[in-house]
This record gives C-alpha cells, sequence and structure tokens, in this order.
C-alpha cells in the first residue's frame, strides 16, 4: 500500500515537469516589426495575439514586438485602431514584418482645420481632405493639377500645360465679378501665394475648407476658399530614409488633324477661286509662289507639327530622412525635378531642401521650426505655337541643310523652328519659407502659441532675340531684364484652451491675433542694337538703345483678431461658432475693417438611443452659415495718384512732372466684397463603413461686390472702384468610397464624387432702363440672372446654299457658303441687340471615379475624370492670325468646308478676302469630354526580400498619365486653346525606396 502511495506521489511530481518540458519544447520565438502602408513606419501599440489562445503582445515604440508560438500552422491576428486587422500564417519564419493598411473610414481621423486640427467625426464645416498617397497617384511638378478629381467641389483648370506651368482651382464655383477668384493656400499655417513652388513628395496631406464655418477663421481672404497643405514631420522611432524617384516620356495628345500639303493647296485654290468675279479657279502660278509650286510638283510637304513638337524625357529624385526621439523629432528632405519641354528651348528645372524639426524642451515647452529653399529655371518658348498656321509648301532647310527663317518667297512665313533657336527666354525663381513656432502649455488645457513666418521669393525674367531672329533682326538683336522681390511676413499669438468634461462633453476655445504684410517691387530694363549675341541677355549693358527703366512697388498689410468656440455635447451635438474682425490696408479709410461670423452644428444620429439600424454605423448630418470677405484688388485703387509726363524746352531740356492719374477715381468708401455661405450636410457609413460618403448642399450669395465701372468724363477720370451688385452661387456636391473587397489577399476600393455648381449675377450696378427691366453690362458679358462666365454671340444656323432665297431673307448680304444665323427675335433682320445669345461656358458638372486594386504585393490603380456641359469658343475655327477664316495664306484645322461640289453645312466656305460675317457663331464646340486620367501598376517587394536587402518598404511602379482622351474640342487640350502648350500623354516608371 505504501509502495503505491508512493507510486501515486512520484507521479504526480513529475507530471507538472514533464507537462513543462513538453511545452518549453513547443515554444518558437517570433520577432517582428509593423509598419503603416502610408509612410513605412512604425506602429506603437499594435495588438498581437497567437489565433485561438491567449497568448499576445502589443508592438514597442518602433512598432516591433516578440511572441512565441506552439508551431508553424499558428496564425497572428494584428489589429489596431484606425487599420485594417491582419492574419499573418506562422510558417516556418522567425521573422515577420507586417504592412498595416488604414481602415476604409476612421472616425477618429485627425483633419487639419485651420489653427488646430479636430477629429474627423466631430467636424461640423465642409472639409474634404486629401491624403499624400492620393495626391501622388498623379506624378507632376504642379499641385494643382494632382489636387483634380480627388475633391468634390473643387475645379481645376488647366491654365498652362509648359513645364513649370500652373492651374486655376475654383472652389465651389465663382462668387466674385472682379475681385477675384483664387482660394487661399496656407502651408504649415502660413500663407502662400505660388503652391506650384513647393516641392509635391513633402506634402502630409491636402484639406480643402468649402463652407463659412471652415472658412470663417481666416475672414477676409477666405471668400474663394481655403486650401490648407501640412507638410510631412518627424516621429517617434526609428529613422527611416527613403528614395522616390521616377524617369518618364512626354508625349503629344491631340483631337484634330491641319490640312496638309495636298489639302491645304485645294483650300487656297478655293478661296482664291470665292474671291474671282467669274468663279473660276486661278491658275496655280497665281495663287502659289515658286517655292510652293516646287514642294507641290515634289510632294515633299512640311509636317510642321513633327518638325517643331518632339517627345522629351522628365525624371525627378527625392530623398528623405525622417526619425526622432520623445524630445526631437526631425524631417529633412531633399528633391530635384527636371522635364524637359515637347517645344524647343522650353523645359524646368528644380531643387529643393525642406527641414521640420520639433524639440520638447521641457514638459511645458515644444519649438519647432519649417523651413524650405527650393530654386527653379524655367525655359519658355518664344512666341504663339505657328505650327498649325504654317503652311506645308514650304521648304524649312537651306540647300546646305541648315534651318532658314524665310521658308517660302513670301517673307510672312517664318521659320517657327529657326525662331526658337535664335530666341532665349529663361526666368530663375529663388524661394525661401521659413516658419518659427513655440507651444508653451501655461496650465493644464490652456495653451499659448507664437507662429513666426517670412516668405520671400525672388524672380529673375531674362528675354532675348538674336541678330537673327525675325523680331531681332530689325533692331540689331533686342534684350530685356526684369526682377521681382516678393517679401510677406507673418506673426500670430494664439491662444488655445482644450477641456473634456463627464457623459462626452468636451470644449475647446481659440483666441488668435496676427500681422501679415506683404512688400513686393519689380524693376525692368530694355535695349536694342545690342550688335553682338555672344552673351545673350547678359549683353544687356552693351546695348546701344536704352529705353527708359520701370519700376513698380506695393505694400499692402492685414490685421486680424479671431475666436472660435466648439462644444461637444454627450459626443452627440456639435456647436462650432466663429468670428473673425480683419483690417486690410487696400480698402478706403472709412472701411478697412470687416466683420466675418460663422455658426455651425452637426448631430451624430447614429449615438441616439433611438437609432438601432445595425448596417448604419454613422450617420451625422451638418449645417452651418456664415460671411466671409473678399480683398481681392491691388493697393492703392482706392486712392488718388498721379501719373508721370515728360515736358520738352526748346532748348532741348526735358524734365518730367507729375499730374493727377485719369484712370481711377478715388473712393475711400470702398468696403469688403463680401459672401453669405449656407451648407447642409448629411455624412453616412453602412456596413461598418465599408461604404462610407457625404452628401453637400450649399448657397453662396455674395454682396457688395468689388467692380470697376465707368464714370463721367466731366469726372477727368476713366472708372472707380464700387461696391456694386449682387451674385448667387448654389450647388450639390457627393462623395463616396466603397470597399468592395477587403481581406488579407484583396483589397479592392473604389472612390467616387461629382460636383454641380450653378451661380447668376442677381443685380450689377442696380440701374434700369426706360421699361423698368436692370440694366445689363454688355461690355463685360455681365448679364442680370444669367451665370458669370458666358459669351454672347450669334446662334449658328447652317450654312447658306445655292438654292436659298438670300435676298429675302434677314441675311440679305450674305452669299452661298456664308454662315447662317438665327434670327431670334423674327423681326426679319440681324441687330445686335437682339439676335444674340448668352451661352454659358463653364460646366454643368463635372467628377472623377477611381478605382484601387491590391492583390498580395500587386496594385492596380486607374483614375477617370469627367467634364459635361461646358462650351468654348475656338479661336482657330473663325480668327484670320489662327487659320479660322481659312483665306488659303495661313494654315489651319482640316474642315469639310462648303464649296459650289460640296455643298455641306459643317464649315463656311474659304474666301482670301475674309470678308464674311458671323464665322465666330460657327466656333462654339462642346467642352466636354471624358479622360482616363491615370492608370498604375505596381509591384511592392515581399518581406522576405526586404529583410534580405535591409529594406523596410520597395516599390516598382510604372504610370501613364493623359492615356485616352474622348473630347469636341478640337486642341492640344480640351480646356486650353490649339495654340496654347500642348498638354501631354506622360509615361513614367519608378521606385518607392525605404531604409
Amino acid at each position: 500500500m505504501e509502495f503505491k502511495i508512493y507510486q501515486i506521489r512520484k507521479w504526480m511530481f513529475l507530471i507538472p515537469f514533464v507537462m513543462l518540458s513538453q511545452q518549453l519544447l513547443a515554444q518558437i520565438p517570433i520577432r517582428g516589426e509593423v509598419v503603416s502602408s502610408e509612410d513605412d513606419i512604425g506602429i506603437p501599440g499594435v495588438n498581437v495575439v497567437v489565433k485561438g489562445s491567449n497568448i499576445g503582445a502589443v508592438t514597442d515604440i518602433d512598432g516591433k514586438f516578440s511572441i512565441e508560438v506552439s508551431g508553424e500552422n499558428d496564425i497572428l491576428i494584428f489589429t489596431y485602431i484606425g487599420y485594417t486587422s491582419q492574419e499573418i500564417s506562422v510558417g516556418n519564419r522567425e521573422m515577420i514584418t507586417v504592412t498595416l493598411v488604414p481602415s476604409p473610414t476612421d472616425l477618429g481621423e485627425v483633419v487639419v482645420v485651420g489653427y488646430g486640427a479636430v477629429r474627423k467625426s466631430d467636424l461640423t464645416g465642409s472639409v474634404s481632405s486629401v491624403s499624400s498617397e492620393r495626391l501622388s497617384s498623379v506624378p507632376s511638378t504642379n499641385i494643382s493639377e494632382m489636387l483634380r478629381g480627388k475633391a468634390a467641389g473643387v475645379q481645376v483648370n488647366l491654365g498652362n500645360a509648359r513645364p513649370g506651368g500652373e492651374s486655376s482651382i475654383l472652389i465651389r464655383g465663382r462668387n466674385s465679378l472682379s475681385g477675384g477668384n483664387s482660394p487661399l493656400f496656407i502651408v504649415d499655417g502660413a500663407p502662400i501665394n505660388n503652391i506650384n513652388d513647393l516641392n509635391p513628395s513633402d506634402i502630409q496631406s491636402m484639406e480643402v475648407l468649402k463652407d463659412a464655418s471652415a472658412q470663417a477663421i481666416y475672414g477676409a481672404r477666405a471668400s474663394n476658399g481655403v486650401i490648407i497643405i501640412t507638410t510631412k514631420r518627424g516621429h517617434l522611432g526609428k529613422t527611416v530614409v527613403s528614395y522616390n524617384g521616377y524617369y518618364g516620356i512626354q508625349s503629344l495628345w491631340k483631337n484634330f488633324e491641319v490640312f496638309d500639303g495636298d489639302g491645304f493647296a485645294d483650300m487656297r485654290r478655293e478661296a482664291f477661286r470665292a474671291d474671282n468675279q467669274q468663279g473660276q479657279f486661278e491658275p496655280d502660278e497665281i495663287s502659289f509662289d515658286n517655292v510652293m509650286l516646287r514642294v507641290l510638283d515634289n510632294g515633299q510637304f512640311v509636317d510642321w507639327e513633327k518638325l517643331v513638337i518632339r517627345d522629351a524625357p522628365m525624371q525627378q529624385h527625392d530623398v528623405s530622412i525622417r526619425g526622432g526621439s520623445e524630445k526631437t523629432k526631425f524631417s529633412v528632405s531633399t528633391g530635384y525635378f527636371k522635364q524637359e519641354g515637347m517645344i524647343p528651348t522650353s523645359g524646368f528645372e528644380r531643387g529643393t531642401i525642406r527641414i521640420n524639426a520639433d524639440h520638447q524642451v521641457n514638459k511645458k515647452l515644444l519649438v519647432g521650426t519649417s523651413t524650405y529653399l527650393a530654386r527653379s529655371s524655367e525655359r519658355i518658348e518664344t512666341g504663339l505655337l505657328t505650327t498649325l498656321t504654317m503652311p506645308p509648301l514650304a521648304e524649312p532647310y537651306d540647300q546646305n541643310g541648315d534651318l532658314q527663317l524665310v521658308v517660302t518667297e513670301d517673307e510672312v512665313y517664318t521659320n517657327p523652328l529657326f525662331n526658337l533657336y535664335e530666341s532665349d527666354n529663361r526666368r530663375t525663381t529663388n524661394r525661401v519659407i521659413l516658419n518659427l513656432f513655440g507651444d508653451y502649455e501655461i496650465i493644464e488645457g490652456l495653451k499659448y502659441r507664437l507662429n513666426t513666418n517670412v516668405n520671400y521669393r525672388n524672380r529673375t525674367d531674362g528675354a532675348y532675340q538674336s541678330t537673327r531672329h525675325r523680331s531681332g533682326q530689325s533692331y540689331g538683336g533686342q534684350a530685356s531684364l526684369a526682377s521681382l522681390e516678393r517679401f510677406e511676413y507673418l506673426i500670430e499669438n494664439i491662444l488655445t484652451y482644450d477641456k473634456n468634461f463627464q457623459n462626452g462633453n468636451r470644449m475647446d476655445v481659440t483666441l488668435m491675433q496676427s500681422l501679415n504684410g506683404i512688400n513686393q517691387e519689380q524693376f525692368s530694363i530694355r535695349t536694342r542694337d545690342i550688335g553682338n549675341d555672344v552673351l545673350g541677355y547678359d549683353g544687356i549693358g552693351n546695348g546701344a538703345i536704352l529705353f527708359p527703366p520701370g519700376r513698380s512697388a506695393f505694400r499692402r498689410s492685414l490685421v486680424s483678431y479671431m475666436a472660435r468656440g466648439r462644444y461637444s455635447l454627450k459626443d452627440r451635438y456639435l456647436f462650432t461658432v466663429t468670428g473673425r474682425v480683419d483690417g486690410s490696408s487696400v480698402f478706403g479709410a472709412r472701411e478697412k475693417y470687416g466683420f466675418f461670423p460663422s455658426v455651425a452644428f452637426g448631430w451624430k444620429i447614429h449615438e441616439e438611443p433611438f437609432f438601432n439600424i445595425p448596417s448604419v454605423n454613422e450617420l451625422k448630418l451638418r449645417t452651418s452659415y456664415g460671411v466671409i470677405g473678399n480683398e481681392g484688388i491691388s493697393p492703392y485703387q482706392t486712392l488718388a495718384t498721379t501719373n508721370s509726363y515728360g515736358y520738352h524746352f526748346g532748348n532741348g531740356e526735358s524734365i518730367v512732372g507729375f499730374l493727377p492719374g485719369i484712370d481711377d477715381f478715388p473712393n475711400e468708401g470702398l468696403r469688403w466684397e463680401s459672401s453669405a455661405t449656407y451648407n447642409l450636410g448629411l455624412d453616412f457609413g453602412l456596413f461598418q463603413s465599408r461604404v462610407s460618403g457625404a452628401l453637400e448642399y450649399y448657397v453662396i450669395r455674395t454682396s457688395d461686390l468689388l467692380v470697376r465701372k465707368a464714370v463721367p468724363s466731366a469726372t477727368g477720370y476713366q472708372r472707380v472702384w464700387d461696391n456694386l451688385g449682387r451674385t448667387e452661387n448654389r450647388g450639390v456636391e457627393a462623395t463616396i468610397t466603397t470597399f468592395l473587397v477587403d481581406n488579407n489577399k484583396v483589397r479592392w476600393s473604389l472612390d467616387a464624387n461629382i460636383s454641380v455648381n450653378r451661380n447668376k449675377i442677381l443685380e450689377i450696378f442696380g440701374e434700369m432702363d426706360e421699361d423698368g427691366n436692370p440694366i445689363n453690362d454688355i461690355g463685360n458679358n455681365w448679364f442680370i440672372g444669367r451665370p458669370i462666365n458666358v459669351y454672347y454671340d450669334y446662334v449658328w444656323d447652317g450654312i447658306w446654299q445655292l438654292d436659298d432665297n438670300i435676298g429675302d431673307s434677314h441675311q440679305p448680304d450674305a452669299l452661298p457658303g456664308h454662315p447662317k444665323v438665327k434670327d431670334l427675335n423674327g423681326d426679319g433682320q440681324i441687330t445686335a441687340g437682339d439676335d444674340r445669345e448668352v451661352i454659358r461656358r463653364d460646366p454643368k458638372w463635372f467628377g472623377s471615379i477611381s478605382s484601387n486594386f491590391i492583390y498580395k504585393g500587386f496594385e492596380v490603380y486607374a483614375e477617370l475624370f469627367a467634364s459635361y456641359g461646358g462650351v468654348r469658343r475656338n479661336p482657330y475655327l473663325y480668327e484670320y492670325e489662327y487659320g479660322g477664316t481659312m483665306s488659303g495664306r495661313l494654315n489651319g484645322i482640316s474642315r469639310n468646308y462648303w464649296t459650289p461640289e460640296n455643298p455641306t453645312h459643317d464649315a463656311f466656305r474659304p474666301t482670301a478676302s475674309g470678308t464674311m460675317r458671323y464665322r465666330s457663331a460657327t466656333a462654339f464646340q462642346d467642352a466636354s469630354y471624358l479622360r482616363l486620367r491615370t492608370l498604375t501598376l505596381a509591384y511592392n517587394l515581399p518581406n522576405e526580400l526586404l529583410s534580405r536587402w535591409g529594406l523596410s518598404r520597395a516599390r516598382i511602379y510604372t504610370t501613364a498619365t493623359n492615356i485616352w482622351t474622348k473630347a469636341d474640342f478640337q486642341s492640344f487640350s480640351p480646356e486650353a486653346d490649339p495654340g496654347s502648350y500642348p498638354e501631354p500623354r506622360v509615361y513614367r516608371m519608378g521606385v518607392e525606396l525605404s531604409f
């Protein structure tokens, strides 16, 4: 019996050791790192759990973790707020690197709203946020173009497709007639006048403030919207070195053809026949000169487009170093961008350096800086793009194979390629932006910030036309130099108080006082008869003929006071009240200050106890009302100014004196243009935010419009700036994001937005005609009750034919082949006052849809952009200097024109004399277009290779931009006239590396 008890005790004693030894033998240590897909930076606090057990770990400050598993078949689950969870099979690996992707919608996401930030779920205003990942889907030096299609209500219009060119931005349409419609740009808390000087790779996010509640904190300058740009800063944890570079090729896109050699010859013959009283063709010896006849005979027609426009390379390289400790965080980046132009002698080159740093001096004091240095050089082609109008019956090269200036016997035809190479036009820009700030916590929740900013920009323009250039040869060469220096400073004192209460109640108050000043100076000089082309414009001092130098300067300042209060009641009812006072130096002595208030309310319906719809995880109603201002006029417009006049005495002596100017009558009562905005929004999230989006409706009424109107000549002046008229702007916006598939292997999302805007003029001068109807301003194309941006022209009704009874018509002086226009009032005659129609230019709607498909390491991204309903008048279809009249003197866009043998209604008859009315009515074209704007294929290298090569991220990609466009407007771009710089297709291949 004792023996049995002994045996039992022995086994009971050994069993725990046996179980422990088996467990120890089964445990396998696994180490790894969890990083964010957005920046490859380690994420601290990620939960790592062995699936089906209570074994877990948490990543440290660098995103690293260590955990033990029982075998290769175990699965690790990685979860973190705001990111999509991942399940990773252990397999035979000892080291695992996991990349977490942000979840579809993170209600805890922080959005920058100006003078602070707010959780996305607590927004009461209309704000669109665009991340750096979405911006970089369209690699470009033009930041405005990167924003196109990314935010509802933001309309980007191509300004100039030239390397280094800019585009304009409209937020929620046009409000002002003369006061400007461009938004305010804020970069790291400071205003900036040109965002294209920035390096796009430095941008962390862009927020677009669209309603008065969001904009009112910027008061006077916010009537056209605000775009806040936040640059990348340092982070807590290990230092990350990143490289991003690509190489691309630009090629020509167009949707039209010009007349080829035979087509031009036929058009020229027809133009001469139309002016022949007998209606007969002239002999070719009369219609063409000897050079043209020689080319007609040998068939060696010139394709000027291929001769001048070429494929061109572009490249970008960016290196950044980011990291930091609990005390100091830093971000240092440098970038280089070079783009050759598709037109010879054009191109753009830029180098940048950015240093952002934050240092925690002690528990109460934080100081930081944002420093940006940039230098760019832009080469600009000289003159208009004349390849469209040059006749193909020409000889661009002489007998020695050298370019020659005159390409036919008619000296009006000058070789565009020759002139390009015999000219030099360069612009060099230096930019320095220095921001210093300090945060001091006075007591818990109460902080003071001093924010200072200096923004310096220097630009030099040099141009030279040689002694062989068509324009320069008459003057022995001519040169010009111009410089612009702009200095802007900002000083802000900001107090913030944050307080959390019980039951989800929160409040914060912000008080701000600021002073903003701008000084700008310009100087220019021009000379002729330089005599030697070697130095170009650097030899401007050798010019024998010196023109009077030009100089201009201005100074403007703005002093501001702002208060904002936000309160969250039960994390359900959100209130925001803002008031700002601005005083601007550009307005009259009696009206320098303006007050701009706003209120907003948000209701989280999904947080209500009565709301019980499981499929709806977010439903928030927002409404706001506010008033914002516009100071978009130049300084000194309200003051009496003087003009200089020269007086020559009989003895040859000359003096310069000053007399009152005759341009603008002084108006000390000129005041702010103000816009009152009402906004109603609905944010929603369905199926755990697998489907999310927002709907917006807004009304903007602008009054006291800044208008420059004519005054009676008896005053001694021509015009006066005054506050006149009212406009109204209404619109609807919709944004939706859907995650069709979202699991460990496949992630497929769709983003779409659409914007509809309608504006109209309610009042201009407030004057009535004799019938009691409001008087329109026809000279400026301003019409009561009609949109701001319109054409005013006759309505095309086809082409007059041979069998039409023209003599008894409303156009009795017309001839067969001439344009027919409508008699709108039916009085049997065409008059300018009764038979012209207002034609809307802006699109009825615009929007985009993008798809992002990720399978394991592969990515496919595509974006479609559409603009519908706009109208453009094409000058190359009706104006003589652009070949639009088909006079036979210039080439032009190929058309199916009318002849007695071809009685078409497509285009009027060519005529050498060009005497034909109403041609402009035939030139209106639908400006709607659909474009496959971006297509990207990418591959992310697997973790096994990354670990072997010492990398944390490696991505290889190829991107095609503007590869397919459907448009009726005939041009090199659906948003620009044919004579503008061509907007290219671009094919890029690049790599992104992080160490």
